[in-house]
């Protein structure tokens, strides 16, 4: 399949499942270009394409909803990607952290690959090589940038490629950094959870742990790129890794206002009523 077609079929995957654009974005909130709101949608696949229902879930501590209510206000529309290895919680408390803002949606880019491919990131490798499905994966990347109000969870090795950082500057990147020993202890907990990576499921045998290492310090200096860096040990509950995702958030957007708030208060420093 040719790329354009490929880029057709997402664009027209995007508007059936809910991800049409709707009124432009037109604030002044760290403002990077025309970017769009999402419909809701009701899917509830683990990795659905579609923006998924947030409603608060009854277990979840009340400090968590009221922090992420107040920090999605301030956000004003501002969408969050989320980098990291894989097992670092990205999917799972990245969820969570969405819901918790309580207007905006959560995106998983692997997610909408394997729905846009009808193949999961594992057959895509094998059967196509990691060229075509870092394409992809930049590709996709390249659509979400447009969306305002959505939590975006992305593929481990997205951080590679430059072009895709150019992608994720529509946001605020937030790299979840979680110790090696940790990620490969989740990740060897079953079968399925190490034969669904295709970088650790090789035919070598190799130790998970030590592959993932490595790819981890390959790695780092392009995570550490991020706006914001959460550091985690791997055993904090999923609620408590989606605080530290808001805190740390709260106190980027306190050290780093926005261009209009900057002026607002240089204004008022100089007397003026505004």
């Amino acid at each position: 399949v040719q790329l354009w077609l490929r880029m057709h079929l997402l664009r027209l995957a995007l508007v059936c499942l809910g991800l049409g654009a709707a009124n432009a974005y037109s604030g002044g909130f760290w403002s990077k270009g025309r970017r769009h709101a999402l419909r809701p949608a009701g899917s509830t696949s683990p990795r659905a394409l579609a923006p998924r229902p947030l409603r608060m879930a009854q277990e979840e501590p009340m400090s968590l909803t009221e922090k992420g209510r107040n920090l999605g206000e301030k956000l004003k529309g501002v969408s969050i990607f989320l980098v990291g290895m894989m097992g670092s919680g990205k999917t799972t408390a990245g969820e969570i952290f969405a819901r918790s803002l309580g207007s905006y949606s959560f995106l998983d880019s692997d997610g909408i690959i394997e729905k846009l491919q009808q193949r999961t990131v594992a057959q895509i490798f094998e059967e196509d090589g990691e060229g075509v499905f870092r394409e992809l994966e930049s590709k996709v990347l390249s659509e979400l940038k447009a969306y305002v109000r959505v939590v975006v969870s992305t593929g481990g090795g997205a951080v590679i490629s430059d072009a895709n950082w150019g992608h994720l500057q529509s946001g605020i990147v937030v790299f979840l950094d979680v110790p090696a020993q940790a990620l490969a202890d989740r990740v060897a907990q079953s079968e399925e959870q190490l034969s669904s990576r295709p970088l650790l499921a090789g035919e070598d045998g190799g130790d998970p742990s030590e592959k993932i290492s490595t790819i981890l310090e390959q790695r780092r200096s392009k995570y550490e790129q991020a706006d914001i860096t959460v550091t985690l040990d791997g055993s904090e509950p999923l609620d408590d890794c989606a605080t530290r995702i808001i805190d740390a958030i709260e106190n980027y957007l306190s050290t780093n206002p926005p261009k209009w708030k900057q002026w607002q208060e240089r204004a008022r420093g100089e007397g003026l009523n505004v």
